[in-house]
Order: C-alpha cells, then sequence, then structure tokens
C-alpha cells in the first residue's frame, strides 16, 4: 500500500531487555490434557533446531559471541540459551493447541533478527528522513490501522511485567519506526506475552491460530509530495562544472577533466552517473 505523506519522527523507545526466568508449565498443562493418545507430540526444541536452525533434532547449534561479529549471517545463531528454551516450550504449546507452527517461526525469525542486530542497537529507524525512492521523494513506513490497535494491545498487556519473552525485544517488534515491514503477528504475539507469563488471567486460543496467511502489503509506505536531493542521487546535485545548468556535477575531490586515478574515485564518479538504491530500498521496492 502506497500513500502520498510527511514522514512522522521517531518515537523512543527503552531497548534494555527485562525478563523473568520463572518457568509457567500452566500454559500449556491444559493442552496436553486435551491430545488424544494416539497422537505424535515432537518434542519444542526438536521442532525448534529443524524449523529455526534446519539442523539435525539432537544437534544443539553453537552461540557465537555478537560482540566479537561485525556481519552477522545467520541471525538464528545468536538466540540465547533463554530464548531456545522459551521458543521451545512455545513451539510445544502451539503444537498441542493445533497453532499453525509458522506462527512461532515468524516470532523467532524476528527474535533472532534482534539478537543478531546486538538487541536492537545495530538497527537503523527507518522513518528519520533516511530513505527515498529513486526519484528523490522520501519515504517512512507505519503498520496498518490493525495493526496499530494490536501492537498497542500488546504493550498496554497487563501480563507484560511478568512475561517470559523479552521486553526489549516486545518493544522493538510493536515500534513501527523499526518493525513497520517485518514483524510478529501481534495478535499471537499477545497470546505468547500472556501465555507465559505470571498471568492468573490466560487468554484463550479459540481456534483463531489454525492457519497463517501471509500478507504481503501488511504495512503502509508514505511517500513525501517533494522531491529531495540526496547522496544517492549525485547526478542530481546542482554543483555543476562553472555553475552551468544541466552541466555534468564535478566530483569534490576530483579535479575538472581529470581522470580517476583512485579506486575512491572512481567509485564516486561511477555514483555521480549511477544512482544506487539503499538495501533498504531495494527490499521495499521487492515487496511491493
Amino acid at each position: 500500500m502506497r500513500i502520498e505523506h510527511t514522514p512522522a519522527m521517531t518515537p523512543t523507545i527503552d531497548p534494555t531487555p527485562k525478563r523473568t526466568t520463572a518457568e509457567h508449565i500452566k500454559a500449556i498443562e491444559p493442552a496436553a490434557a486435551a491430545i488424544p493418545s494416539t497422537a505424535v507430540v515432537i518434542s519444542g526444541q526438536t521442532l525448534l533446531r529443524q524449523r529455526l536452525f534446519f539442523s539435525a533434532p539432537d544437534v544443539e547449534p553453537p552461540m557465537p559471541d555478537i560482540k566479537l561479529d561485525h556481519m552477522v549471517l545467520r541471525p538464528v545463531l545468536y538466540l540465547s540459551k533463554d530464548d531456545r528454551v522459551l521458543l521451545g516450550d512455545i513451539y510445544e504449546f502451539a503444537q498441542l493447541e493445533g497453532i499453525d507452527l509458522e506462527y512461532v517461526d515468524r516470532l523467532g525469525f524476528n527474535l533472532a533478527e534482534y539478537r543478531g542486530s546486538d538487541d536492537g542497537r545495530r538497527m537503523n529507524p527507518h522513518n528519520r528522513g533516511d530513505f527515498f525512492d529513486l526519484e528523490g521523494h522520501m519515504l517512512s513506513y507505519s503498520f496498518t490501522d490493525e495493526d496499530t490497535v494490536a501492537a498497542k494491545k500488546v504493550r498496554e498487556s497487563p501480563a507484560l511485567q511478568t512475561t517470559r519473552l523479552d521486553r526489549g525485544f516486545i518493544q522493538n517488534d510493536t515500534d513501527k519506526d523499526y518493525s513497520s515491514m517485518f514483524h510478529s503477528h501481534f495478535g499471537f504475539l499477545e497470546l505468547v506475552v500472556n501465555r507465559f507469563s505470571a498471568s492468573s488471567d490466560l487468554m484463550p486460543v479459540d481456534g483463531r491460530f489454525t492457519r497463517h496467511q501471509y500478507t504481503k502489503h501488511d504495512y503502509i509506505e508514505h511517500v513525501s509530495k517533494e522531491v529531495y536531493e540526496h547522496k544517492v542521487f549525485r547526478n542530481r546535485y546542482k554543483q555543476t562544472e562553472g555553475g552551468k545548468e544541466g552541466a555534468r556535477p564535478v566530483a569534490p575531490d576530483t579535479p575538472s577533466g581529470a581522470q580517476p586515478s583512485t579506486l575512491r574515485e572512481i567509485i564516486h564518479q561511477y555514483l555521480q552517473k549511477n544512482a544506487i538504491p539503499t538495501l533498504f530500498e531495494a527490499i521495499a521496492r521487492l515487496r511491493r
């Protein structure tokens, strides 16, 4: 969905993770009692390793130190021990309740992206005027109206204070300036926050999540009416030879008429003639 709009400002979030470590078995006991004795139940850890790590069920994937890695190629490896235990419990809970496991996959991959970005520290908000389309229109993103309401319910859940799910991740996942285009299903997120907490008022499942349906345009893209000059569009700058309108721009560090001699000058000259979209812009266009 693409509409004309002026970009919104980014709210401040607290990325500090806060959690409880108590096990809340009551979240899955009622469902376990309802499963027929002939049903085959796969352990949560087996499902976790098969579906998120794509590994053998008896192999524990390594846990590298995010502080030592500058390029994260497999974010799932940065899931902490507590994350893995919790996700295994969520897989088991979902299996017993008849919930489509893709809801858990989606939550797990988003949590992994959060961990792989050093708990959000390496994430750049995309609503601060840093993203443009190829014509120079400023882009910003927000949740749909339905997701805006659902995200608010998650943030205001009474169970938030005692949930086992990382509160820093929840803040990030429900923040439109970080997760508009890639976020968990907020209805399922609310269920997880509630059922894996110390809350005595457990939410019913009610068969709402028996089948996961992927929605391609589950966010809103706002496009400014104004056209901006941006470093990506160097060939559109007004800096010209001799101040003549329409003349080819001159690289600040390359004398007029001189051939580039360093890699930096070659790249600079190439960028003058070719608008290179950012990775974020490329992903955004693929999802339209």
